[in-house]
């Protein structure tokens, strides 16, 4: 019966640390973009979050003032820029998923965009 508790105890765990990752309610604050010579082109952003909203891993230095990375090689890229612009320019807030291995280096003051989706939002208008 104990080693059934204490088996159960350690998936638990095991478990609550295999989906950790920062879950951030906010809107966007600082758009930044970079256009290299060498192809290294570079779309980061930062978030204003929602404090009761918002669940940074504990590898983050500061939340509010972490930068986020969006992959220009997705193909969904143009699709979470326009997300990304619509929440900077009317302050409509955003969530983000960041990737599962952020703390797998220490800390850090940033994390790529796993999943980008719109929240609460009136309408949700895609420009073609």
């Amino acid at each position: 019966m104990k080693t059934n508790a204490l088996l159960l105890s350690v998936l638990t765990l095991l478990s609550s640390n295999a989906f950790a990752v920062n879950d951030v309610y906010g809107t966007v604050s600082e758009v930044i973009t970079r256009s290299g010579p060498n192809g290294d082109n570079a779309l980061y952003f930062r978030l204003l979050p929602i404090e009761n909203s918002a669940h940074f891993e504990s590898c983050i230095v500061d939340g509010p003032s972490m930068t986020w990375h969006v992959s220009l090689d997705s193909p969904v890229a143009n699709y979470q820029y326009q997300l990304i612009m619509k929440s900077y320019t009317e302050q409509l807030p955003v969530r983000i998923i960041g990737q599962d291995d952020v703390c797998n280096q220490g800390n850090t003051s940033s994390d790529s965009v796993f999943e980008l989706s719109p929240w609460s939002w009136p309408t949700l208008t895609v420009q073609k």
